[in-house]
């Protein structure tokens, strides 16, 4: 039987910046989706899971690992008995140079067995140093997640040509950060910007790595998510209120998402213990 361990992540504790869990997960053992409001990057130590991120599912086993930011969903179920180490924090507490990077991209990799061996040397540090809070503990543990992220960056050959997003883009995702909830398309998007809709979507997808479509339900599912976990509002005005004109496009979404329909997401929910 499937044994479910959670559904939504709790907030970091206000007196850490970095928090460093080592999870021992059972065969079979299930994270439902999930998403956080924060960082998690993961790397998996022995053992095998089906990992879904925004959607896509894909195999993880020894070595992997996945930089998890903010409006990402993921879920994780284990195939086998499996050990991994995952660690929460905030973009604000590492340098800005670093924390660029990490802005509007999410990724994954693999680590060779020794640079794994390495990570986890560096993730073991930082949990003794917080445990014991020896003098300047705040700054070892920042510089060994920094050391951690930089390993990690540098398998993204592609990513490290674009050191900075171009202007339009940077634009683009701030106004639908803030207006996703509007009947914002990519047409309107791109007049705003003076681009040409296709040349805009071409740009967006190169850059960010998600179409803007994604990008764009990615945040408003996340808000439906939010209110089927601490509303009594029908399916029907969460839809509405997400940004979606139709409550058949809203459940088709959810469910090609979040492998669920928003009825089951609820009763997930309800059902679960955190």
């Amino acid at each position: 039987m499937t044994k479910h361990i959670l559904t939504r992540t709790a907030n970091i504790p206000e007196n850490r910046r970095f928090v460093v869990h080592k999870k021992e997960i059972p065969a079979g053992a299930t994270f439902p989706i999930h998403w956080h409001d924060y960082c998690e990057f993961e790397i998996v130590v022995s053992g095998k899971a089906q990992h879904i991120h925004n959607g896509v599912s894909s195999l993880i086993t020894t070595g992997c690992s996945h930089l998890m930011c903010y409006n990402d969903f993921h879920s994780l179920t284990a195939m086998t008995d499996m050990v991994l180490y995952s660690v929460y924090f905030r973009k604000e507490w590492i340098s800005p140079k670093l924390a660029e990077h990490l802005e509007f991209h999410t990724f994954n990799c693999s680590f060779t067995p020794s640079e794994t061996a390495e990570i986890v040397n560096l993730l073991s540090k930082m949990s003794d140093e917080t445990s014991c809070e020896l003098p300047f503990h705040d700054i070892t543990v920042q510089n060994c997640m920094e050391d951690i992220l930089i390993a990690f960056l540098r398998k993204q050959t592609a990513m490290l040509h674009h050191a900075t997003l171009p202007p339009p883009i940077q634009q683009a995702i701030i106004h639908t950060n803030e207006h996703y909830r509007d009947n914002i398309t990519l047409e309107e998007l791109a007049d705003k910007l003076s681009l040409s809709p296709n040349y805009f979507g071409q740009l967006f997808k190169a850059e960010v790595g998600t179409t803007f479509h994604k990008y764009l339900n990615t945040l408003r599912l996340k808000f439906a998510c939010n209110l089927l976990s601490s509303s009594t509002l029908t399916v029907k005005e969460i839809a509405f209120s997400s940004g979606y004109n139709s409550l058949e496009y809203f459940m088709y979404i959810f469910k090609k998402h979040l492998s669920m329909t928003p009825v089951q997401y609820r009763t997930a929910q309800k059902n679960s213990s955190y």
